[in-house]
Parts: structure tokens; sequence; C-alpha cells
């Protein structure tokens, strides 16, 4: 018996497995990776957004207070939708919201 039989055929064990295993990579691991590595490139976005907010919360940070309200504007006072809750729970809505010239019954569903 020659010596050369193993050795050839385990070179071809070898070759086949190595082939296996490329071609494996190619057809099922490659696509799976670029699918999910997209996911997450698209995702980046949000996860900067999410970094920011989180980065706010963490430093405690809170507007000023009256400089960022819904609808204020110079021109029409009235426009501002502003309320205060009192401690009972009692919603009470400020003059120059447009809620409070609202008949009591429709205040509810405005507020």
């Amino acid at each position: 018996m020659k010596n050369f039989f193993w050795i050839k055929d385990v070179t071809e064990v070898v070759v086949e497995c190595y082939d296996w295993f490329i071609r494996l990579w190619k057809e099922e691991v490659w696509p799976l990776f670029m699918g999910i590595s997209f996911f997450f490139v698209l995702a980046i976005p949000l996860f900067i957004v999410l970094a920011v907010l989180w980065y706010l919360n963490e430093i405690h940070w809170e507007p000023e207070h009256g400089r960022y309200k819904v609808g204020l504007d110079n021109s029409c006072k009235a426009c501002v939708i502003s309320a205060e809750s009192t401690p009972s729970g009692v919603v009470n809505l400020a003059a120059n919201s447009s809620a409070a010239a609202a008949p009591r019954s429709l205040r509810a569903d405005i507020v």
C-alpha cells in the first residue's frame, strides 16, 4: 500500500470541506449579515435621536418656564392653548385659551 493514498484522500476531504464552507458563507451567512447590517444602517438616525434624548434626560434638562407654548404668537394671543391642573385634579383653563370661550359641556373634549 502506498503512503500517497492517505495524503490524496485527506487533501480531497479538506478541499471539499473548505469549498463547502465558502459556499455556505457566500449563499447563507453573507446575505443574512448584509440584511441585518442594512437594518442597523437605516436605524442610525433613530439611534442619534434616542442618544440626544437620553443625554438630555441624564442632565435633567428642562425648558425655561414660559418660553415654549403651543401656538404662541404675538399677533394672536387667543390662539394659545394652555391649562394648569390643581392638586385636586381640576383643570383650570387660562384666560387667553381658545378653550375658555367654549361652552362647559365641550371643554372636556377640547382639553
